[in-house]
């Protein structure tokens, strides 16, 4: 059985929907009016189209979405622009979207949002202006998507359906960004990633290729991926997401990338992501699995997930830890697995 903790790490989606609180619409009314107060003094000073940003601050002042994706997805971009970079105060307002216009408005709403681009400081921006390219998403942010992401995955067919066929019609002619983020909603569409990965591969600005790996890395191929980290030198983004998904959807042709991640190449080391590498490798129960373990005896933030798993399968272990014998620890730990008994020593299939 799939582990519970990487269960628990999966993407949301039709198989994997997340468990949210029930939408609370007031915390989002009150995060509309909470920063449309910070843009009064400087509603002059928003740059075009001023008929949009009018209709933006009215919307937020009232508390109340406009219904009309141009202005919403607007004022979701304003509400970037004056600082926020945090789901917990976006989240809220996806929310209220869906309460009160249905998952299809927010599913418009935040991609119409990808063709503005909000300048400014905390509580104030200063500018509001359309563009075709320059969303947050793609600068590898994805507060508003990820609210929307984990709403949808737990809606009825007959809502994801519909939300599926309208993404599906927005990503054609799309702009990338655009397109990334659509693809980042649905997971459960690995070939909507993996195409629009391998084209940010193909582009001349570092930070679609950025966005890529932060937000696709968990659903594209095993070569794609591979070739985003070989540009950025390392791994970004949801490590423990994209190890589940690997694992789920490839099986043992996922054991290299698992192991890449379980070493943090070039970047911080994360324990808890580590922990969950060791217990995806324990799960694929294949020898380089047991191998790479082997050879991380030393790894203090995932020994006892080592010898918990060997001890339980010595046929499995046994192989890789001959192979480190000249390792005290791995020498130490194959007499202990010697004397495991015989008939704990089959290997899960």
């Amino acid at each position: 059985m799939f582990p519970k903790s990487l269960r628990k790490s999966m993407p949301p989606q039709r198989a994997f929907p997340a468990r949210l609180k029930p939408i609370a619409r007031e915390l989002g009314a009150e995060t509309m009016r909470h920063h449309a107060r910070g843009m009064r003094a400087g509603r002059e000073a928003f740059v075009t189209p001023s008929t949009v940003v009018a209709a933006a601050i009215s919307s937020l002042e009232a508390g109340v979405p406009a219904g009309d994706p141009e202005i919403d997805g607007a004022s979701l971009q304003m509400i970037m622009g004056s600082g926020t970079q945090c789901n917990d105060l976006v989240g809220p307002l996806i929310d209220l979207w869906i309460a009160e216009h249905g998952a299809l408005h927010a599913l418009e709403s935040l991609d119409r949002s990808t063709r503005f681009t909000c300048v400014g400081g905390f509580g104030q921006p200063s500018s509001l202006t359309a563009t075709e390219d320059a969303s947050s998403f793609g600068r590898g942010t994805s507060f508003g998507w990820n609210q929307l992401r984990a709403r949808l995955s737990a809606e009825s067919d007959a809502t994801w359906n519909a939300a599926h066929a309208r993404a599906s019609q927005l990503r054609v002619g799309a702009p990338l960004s655009s397109r990334m983020a659509l693809s980042y909603l649905f997971p459960d569409e690995p070939s909507w990633s993996d195409e629009d990965a391998r084209e940010a591969l193909r582009a001349a600005e570092d930070r679609v290729r950025y966005a890529a790996l932060a937000h696709l890395a968990p659903t594209v191929e095993i070569a794609t991926l591979e070739a985003l980290i070989a540009w950025r030198g390392s791994w970004v983004g949801e490590a423990r997401a994209t190890v589940a998904s690997m694992v789920m959807r490839f099986g043992g042709a996922a054991t290299p990338i698992v192991v890449r991640y379980l070493d943090a190449e070039g970047w911080v080391p994360d324990k808890g992501a580590q922990r969950a590498c060791a217990e995806a490798l324990v799960w694929l129960g294949t020898p380089e699995a047991a191998t790479a373990l082997a050879e991380r005896l030393d790894m203090k933030s995932i020994a006892s997930i080592v010898v918990e798993a060997f001890l339980a399968r010595p046929s499995w272990a046994k192989p890789a830890l001959e192979a480190r014998s000249h390792d005290a620890k791995a020498k130490t730990l194959l007499a202990m697995v010697l004397r495991a008994e015989p008939s704990q020593s089959a290997v899960p299939t």
